[in-house]
């Protein structure tokens, strides 16, 4: 037994950055390498020898046949001494209580066992070396407490002061009117047994350790549902490996103070009862236009303008009778009144203090003022909702994260489902994804890493969140990334809270395939951006205050493919530093999910896309785009073949609406209807974004 915990521990000690011998198998990622131990077989002890003490639960009466000490006083079953203790029946007296005197193992068997008492804990390990209970196969078994008193003492169902080892093929229900419903005040294993946990506050807690592997988990709780809680040093790690976890709580679902360690398994978690109808999007600094409305702010941004500004009659009826916010930008620029819904001044001068502009979202029940502007002057995250609701500021708030780690994250393989309240997936620090499936629903970031982000493959549906990803260095080497993101798609560099070492944030593309569709901003660097390899397609914003691309330093394109079709109020190209050709296409009119396609010299495809919604602008680059070479671009494009998220890599053009030749002659070329332009069609210019 000792053998195994020295094990499990010397795991843990690898993601916190310590060294072993043992290398059975090994993990490596660009964050580091990870060593993964094939830990000896805990022992069952469901075949038990003639020395076990059995004894047979009868409500309040005990039958004890053994030489093991084993006595009852006042209603509680006391066990003394090390040794194997098969329980069956039902009791209902008290509790069973290990408080032992000698040295050795206390193996603890239930078989088709039932404990059900009016006190905190049914199983109470008050002092032992090592405790396992074992779940004879083929059996279920219960522990309930229905206390509704919190005894700050004794937390749990099934408490333990020391090292605890819960196993076997059996099923063992643990319910808490109370509180908790298991404790592991030391180390806590749970190996090859399927549990179902029921309690008040949290589900399973291990304090310096939690290690879980080859089980069944399903937990309905109003706390977290599996948690570690010791902050010192080295401590509180927690590690699933290979299980079947599904958790409904109303706190965070798998949540580790320290590191949290995943391979394999299928994960469904719901917490803070999963992602709000509609998200809140509120102005940040930058970020003056209303966001993309849902359906029903439509009416507020209408009567807002009707209310504020001074029309013709003939303009209030169209605005009237506007159905999207495309439409209404249609409707005031033909009028000449798109300062109405701009501002004057507002790209450079930023909003009024206090200001709310039209078409505010709300989320269900009200305004949400969940997410604070960021403040740029800070070196490291500025308050947003991971600081301002979920990680408990008050006694009335609580976090609902998915998954959440106070330092390093690592997920190797594995199906996770997550709808989630707040972040689906949470580092405070580094967050590195090997492999696995993915389907997250949230009300804030799906995926968040306070320091850095790595993505090494896998697939990664985000199908609804505030912002996709979010840290302030994100790396995707691999995989294929579908997000879907009221706000930003991706936003990096924004500086780590814990920053010691001038960190520079940064957005890379390596390879795999990354797929957006934004409302806000489609990608976003405060700092800079490479995209190196791989395919980048991005469905961006239709609001003027959004792009589809947004950068503050540099993006160079050294390889790969990105289109990136959004609005031309603030759209941004490649910097003319890369190693890749890139093209700024401006459409004359907004355009609603129509392709654009372009050709080479010899009407042979290279390139066409179908965004997912309107558009007036697009940048295309592709390692297809030499120097030298002359292209056709066609907008309103029919083409003849098979396309994927809107991406046709091969295929005829049968019919078009408009075509413009160019020969390509720079790095980045900007081009109209016209040909190509002589000046820039960026708002600000290349590598200088005005946003956040």
């Amino acid at each position: 037994m000792k053998k195994l915990i020295t094990a499990a521990l010397a795991l843990l000690l690898l993601l916190v950055g310590c060294s072993t011998n043992q290398t059975e198998s090994n993990v490596t990622t660009t964050s580091g390498d990870y060593s993964i131990k094939t830990i000896e077989e805990i022992p069952l002890h469901t075949e038990w020898s003639d020395d076990a003490t059995f004894v047979t639960l009868d409500n309040d009466v005990i039958t004890i046949d053994g030489n093991n000490a084993v006595s009852q006083q006042a209603g509680d079953v006391y066990i003394r001494t090390s040794g194997t203790y098969v329980f069956s029946g039902q009791y209902t007296a008290g509790s069973i209580i290990v408080d032992q005197e000698d040295e050795g193992i206390v193996n603890l068997i239930l078989n088709e066992a039932t404990i059900e008492t009016s006190q905190s804990s049914a199983i109470q390990v008050e002092q032992a070396d090592e405790t396992i209970i074992s779940v004879v196969p083929d059996t279920a078994n219960q522990l309930i407490s229905t206390t509704t008193t919190t005894n700050d003492d004794l937390t749990a169902v099934l408490y333990s002061s020391d090292n605890l080892v819960i196993n076997g093929s059996g099923t063992l229900t643990v319910t808490s009117s109370s509180n908790d419903a298991i404790t592991g005040r030391d180390d806590l294993f749970i190996t090859e047994v399927d549990l179902y946990v029921n309690a008040i506050d949290d589900g399973i807690v291990g304090r310096d350790l939690a290690y879980i592997s080859d089980s069944t988990i399903t937990a309905t709780v109003g706390g977290d549902g599996i948690k570690t809680t010791n902050d010192e040093e080295d401590q509180g790690n927690l590690v699933i490996l290979s299980s079947d976890v599904t958790i409904n709580s109303d706190a965070d679902g798998i949540q580790s103070i320290a590191s949290l360690y995943i391979e394999e398994g299928n994960y469904d978690l719901t917490t803070g009862e999963g992602h709000p109808d509609t998200i809140d999007v509120p102005v940040e600094q930058g970020h003056q236009q209303p966001q993309m409305p849902i359906e029903a702010d439509i009416n507020v941004i209408k009567d807002e303008l009707v209310n504020n500004n001074t029309f013709s009659a003939d303009v209030e009826d169209e605005l009237k009778t506007a159905e999207s916010l495309e439409e209404i930008r249609l409707i005031l620029e033909e009028a000449g009144e798109l300062e109405a819904l701009t501002p004057p001044g507002a790209i450079n001068e930023g909003p009024e203090q206090g200001a709310t502009p039209p078409g505010r979202r709300e989320i269900a029940g009200g305004t949400n003022d969940r997410m604070p502007p960021r403040d740029n002057d800070q070196n490291g995250i500025a308050p947003d909702l991971d600081d301002e609701r979920a990680d408990e500021t008050s006694e009335d708030t609580s976090s609902t994260k998915g998954l959440k780690a106070g330092s390093d994250l690592v997920i190797v393989n594995g199906t996770f489902s997550i709808d989630s309240l707040d972040d689906s997936i949470h580092s405070d620090e580094t967050l590195t994804i090997e492999d696995g499936e993915f389907t997250l629903l949230t009300g804030d970031d799906a995926i968040h890493a306070d320091r850095s982000l790595i993505v090494n493959g896998g697939s990664i549906d985000i199908d609804m969140s505030y912002e996709g990803m979010e840290a302030n260095q994100v790396t995707i080497n691999d995989g294929v990334l579908h997000i879907t993101a009221m706000d930003d798609g991706i936003n990096t560099g924004m500086g780590w809270s814990d920053n010691t070492t001038d960190e520079v944030g940064y957005l890379h593309f390596n390879g795999g395939q990354t797929i957006i569709d934004a409302t806000g901003d489609g990608i976003d660097s405060n700092a800079t951006i490479e995209l190196n390899d791989g395919l980048l397609l991005i469905n961006g914003p239709t609001t003027m205050r959004e792009g589809a691309i947004d950068y503050d330093d540099t993006f160079e394109i050294n390889g790969g493919t990105l289109i990136a079709a959004g609005n031309s109020n603030m759209a941004q190209v490649a910097s003319d530093t890369s190693n890749q050709n890139a093209i700024l296409y401006k459409l004359n009119d907004l355009v609603a999910n129509e392709t654009i396609a372009i050709t080479d010299s010899d009407g042979n495809i290279i390139t066409a896309f179908t965004p997912s919604k309107s558009y007036d602008s697009i940048v295309i680059s592709t390692p297809e785009l030499p120097v030298g070479d002359t292209y056709t671009l066609f907008t309103g494009a029919t083409v003849e073949g098979e396309s994927e998220d809107g991406l046709y890599t091969e295929g005829n053009i049968i019919d078009y609406d408009t075509s413009v030749t160019f020969e390509l002659n720079d790095t980045i070329t900007h081009i109209t209807s016209d040909g190509i332009s002589e000046t820039s069609l960026t708002v600000i210019g290349d590598g200088v974004g005005p946003n956040g």
